[in-house]
């Protein structure tokens, strides 16, 4: 998987300030030039929350998609 496909999901959803559906983040990074699939972005949040193991950072999954906790 590229790094870059793990800092952009990052990217997104600490700036969002609100859950983001796969789908919209895919939408996203397409519109970017990244060429991504749902399940890269999934892995990528996978990546994720195993960075942020034993930080004040988590991502959870809620209804409406993912976000970042601080």
């Amino acid at each position: 998987m590229k790094e870059n496909i793990i800092n952009s999901v990052e990217a997104l959803l600490f700036g969002s300030g609100r859950p983001m559906r796969l789908s919209e983040i895919k939408n996203i990074l397409e519109n970017t030039g990244l060429d991504v699939e749902l399940s890269d972005i999934k892995r990528s949040i996978n990546k994720l929350e195993i960075r942020y193991e034993k930080t004040s950072l988590e991502i959870k999954e809620v209804a409406s998609g993912f976000r970042l906790n601080i």
